[in-house]
């Protein structure tokens, strides 16, 4: 019988190579400690802002979806999470049962001093 196992010949001077690629499956190597800057400050992406009527589009799309995967094409196209459409759908539920505001709004009544 013959031993096909692969054997690895430790005097081998690249077994260190072999093992970084092993535990670094990407491809990419890890940055040395000389290149490493100790306080880097990474921006805060800014979070999106979606207007009334973008939702009201998007949710109008969403609920026309019939075919199977077009909710999910939709999505993708937009960028969008399906959590998305559950708070729009909550908000424009809510603002479906909210009574209209009275004209020149609420403070129009408090006094100015």
């Amino acid at each position: 019988m013959t031993d096909h196992t692969p054997h690895h010949d430790p005097s081998s001077s690249s077994l260190g190579a072999d093992t970084e690629e092993a535990r670094r499956a990407t491809g990419v190597s890890a940055p040395s400690a000389s290149t490493r800057i100790a306080s880097e400050v990474l921006e805060r992406a800014a979070r999106r802002r979606f207007t009334a009527d973008y939702k009201q589009r998007i949710l109008t799309e969403a609920d026309a979806c019939a075919e199977p995967g077009a909710l999910g094409h939709l999505l993708r196209r937009e960028g969008l999470y399906s959590s998305h459409l559950t708070a729009w759908r909550k908000q424009r539920e809510r603002a479906s049962t909210r009574p209209c505001p009275a004209p020149g709004g609420a403070n129009r009544w408090k006094s100015r001093r």
